[in-house]
């Protein structure tokens, strides 16, 4: 089973918003209020007065009128995201396929990601945008923020990073586990080294944005392994397809900058 996953908040959710409420209340007043109107409900001489009945009526159709084009418009959005989301499904799919072909490693347990930076300053951490999974996994409860694991040393460092975590993962105590030093196990703790020990190898490489003088970092794109031996797997693949895979990077790029 194919797992195709994206980041849908910003999807369909927004209709559920504050906004889409207003929209719809000032509509329905709107409508009432005209048939209220063409029914000469409380009176004539009610909806003949150019006073306050006129006035707020008209105001609600504006304000009804606004929320139209304002809904138009998300909707619109809401169709150009998903477009995106659907070419970085493609991309994360066709780097997975690169993997397997220039490897010997299960399609199984291969995974492909893209991840974006989001938050305000101080508090930005990397959320997934999009997935490739052949089959379905449970999601790891840990943020990935600036420095935290190997995604989040690839954001900091600002260059590709491939990790090998079998020794982080072979570790049976905590005793033997903080023994490792703390670069090299990526920040994590023993309960969050736990939480990950099926990932053998882990590739990932920043994504950049931004005018060419200020380049930063808005995103990564990861491959993870689930099998021993993986790291030297990924090691080929980066060195033997740097020209396919910095196409694949500049793809995300250019849809990442988009927001």
């Amino acid at each position: 089973m194919i797992r195709r996953v994206v980041n849908t908040k910003a999807g369909l959710g927004r209709l559920l918003k504050p906004g889409s409420v207003v929209a719809l209340v000032a509509v329905t007043l709107t409508g009432i209020g005209a048939v209220l109107k063409e029914v000469d409900v409380p009176s004539a001489s009610f909806w003949k007065s150019k006073e306050l009945p006129g006035i707020a009526l008209a105001a609600v159709a504006a304000i009804s009128y606004l929320c139209y084009c304002l809904v138009i418009l998300g909707y619109r959005r809401i169709l150009k995201h998903s477009d995106e989301n659907a070419r970085l499904y493609a991309t994360c799919r066709d780097v997975a396929a690169l993997v397997e072909r220039e490897t010997e490693l299960e399609r199984e347990l291969i995974g492909v990601h893209v991840w974006t930076v989001r938050g305000v300053r101080g508090l930005q951490r990397l959320e997934r945008r999009a997935t490739f999974l052949p089959v379905d996994r449970p999601r790891t409860a840990i943020t990935w923020r600036r420095g935290k694991g190997v995604l989040g040393q690839c954001w900091l460092r600002e260059e590709w990073i491939l990790a090998d975590l079998e020794e982080m993962s072979r570790a049976e105590s905590e005793g033997e586990f903080y023994a490792i030093p703390r670069e090299d196990r990526f920040l994590f703790t023993w309960h969050e080294a736990k939480a990950t020990q099926h990932y053998k190898a882990v590739l990932a490489w920043p994504l950049h944005g931004g005018p060419e003088n200020a380049k930063r970092v808005i995103g990564c794109l990861s491959v993870d392994v689930q099998a021993d031996g993986a790291v030297e797997e990924l090691d080929r693949v980066w060195t033997s397809n740097r020209q396919d895979l910095d196409a694949h990077r500049a793809v995300c790029e250019a849809i990442l900058e988009k927001g």
